[in-house]
């Protein structure tokens, strides 16, 4: 009886401890300067959602998507299922083919996880609605290349700034999430690691620039 008391009461604990931390990193406030002149891009950005968990699951990307608004974008953020591929992959396909049938156009933003999760969707066909993908990955992350050539929509990879342990409780969390998600992308990809935010969110910045350049040209 006590060893099963004891087990309820460790349990309860755990999954009070992870919601208060994504609570507190959802919470988090980040002031920065705005880079002016930046020319925007005519489709909206939109952020897909990688796998979740209990200790991963409140504000996936952290600040890209209003680091993005605050300079003028116009940014989405589509909330695939937290695990199963089967579910997630039913929702990006009726995602996207609703809004092709709409004449909506975006330009896709996710992590090497869901590229490789969506890929054969992605790759078999063309749904017009996808104006561009953007990979956000590693710098030694190299095994997606390979993946983006069998796209058929224009892709191009952030490769973002490296991740530092900096023990705090979001970290211990995100650690806790990579023990179910193998393959699930670093914090720093995320846009969670607070001493790289800043330079990853200018890189991002720029391929979004790039993005309007491009967009320029479109019909």
């Amino acid at each position: 009886m006590f060893f099963i008391t004891a087990s309820l009461s460790i349990s309860v604990f755990i999954v009070a401890l992870a919601i208060l931390v994504n609570q507190k990193r959802a919470r988090d406030v980040w002031d920065f300067e705005l880079k002016p002149n930046c020319l925007l891009t005519r489709w909206p950005m939109l952020f897909i959602t990688g796998r979740r968990s209990l200790f991963y699951f409140s504000k996936y990307w952290n600040h890209y998507p209003s680091f993005l608004a605050e300079h003028g974008y116009e940014v989405f953020t589509l909330h695939l299922p937290w695990n199963k591929k089967e579910q997630r992959l039913k929702r990006m396909a009726e995602f996207l083919k609703l809004r092709s049938q709409e004449g909506r156009r975006f330009h896709l933003v996710m992590d090497s996880e869901t590229l490789e999760e969506l890929r054969q969707l992605l790759s078999a066909e063309n749904y017009s609605c996808v104006m561009s993908l953007t990979e956000i990955c590693d710098r030694d992350h190299k095994a997606e290349f390979k993946v983006g050539s069998s796209l058929r929509v224009p892709w191009s990879p952030v490769e973002v700034l490296g991740e530092e342990r900096d023990w705090s409780l979001s970290w211990f969390a995100f650690v806790a999430h990579r023990m179910f998600h193998k393959k699930s992308p670093s914090l720093a990809v995320l846009g969670g690691e607070v001493s790289s935010r800043h330079e990853n969110a200018l890189l991002l910045l720029e391929r979004s620039q790039v993005l309007a350049e491009t967009d320029l040209a479109s019909p």
